[in-house]
């Protein structure tokens, strides 16, 4: 390895922590080129990279969580927050339900989250609000997908007044 493809690999290393947890990954994918543009493009898409560590994940359910009850002013008492798998299904959004769960005031109880979209979309009432929590948003045609089928199952248990919000860290 040069020295200057050294430095620009200390310097990704030094600038993103993350990196540090597979060390050899980055150093195997920079050797799988020789071309200068290749490289840049390597160092470019890292330097795009949005990562969500331990850090960014309390803050962000913090602020999810105060965003619900202080911006949004939603109740308890008619709001229920779900992962967007189904139980067969698990992925990253039962985790972050999970995480979200104690950032909330001692108003909101257990019956408040589901890590199942299909149970909550059929524990809802009229006059209720349901928050579909998603880990990661990429294209968004899941998220669309998801919020397809809620509307479909309110309007085929003739639901009236239901709100549908979603949130996302990343």
């Amino acid at each position: 390895i040069g020295e200057d493809d050294f430095v620009k690999l200390a310097n990704l290393h030094k600038d993103f922590e993350w990196l540090t947890d597979e060390p050899n990954a980055l150093f195997e994918l920079w050797g799988l080129t020789e071309k200068t543009e290749c490289k840049e493009l390597i160092e470019h898409l890292i330097r795009s990279f949005f990562y969500v560590d331990g850090t960014v994940l309390k803050r962000s359910s913090i602020d999810l969580a105060a965003r619900i009850e202080e911006v949004w002013k939603l109740e308890p008492s008619n709001t229920y927050l779900t992962a967007t798998c189904d139980e067969s299904a698990p992925d990253g959004s039962q985790s972050l339900v999970q995480t979200l769960k104690n950032k909330f005031s001692c108003d909101w109880k257990e019956v408040n989250f589901y890590n199942s979209l299909p149970v909550a979309t059929y524990k809802i009432k009229d006059d209720f609000n349901l928050i579909l929590v998603d880990d990661f948003i990429g294209t968004g045609n899941t998220i669309k997908r998801k919020v397809e089928y809620v509307r479909k199952v309110i309007s085929q248990r003739e639901l009236k007044n239901v709100s549908v919000f979603v949130i996302t860290i990343a």
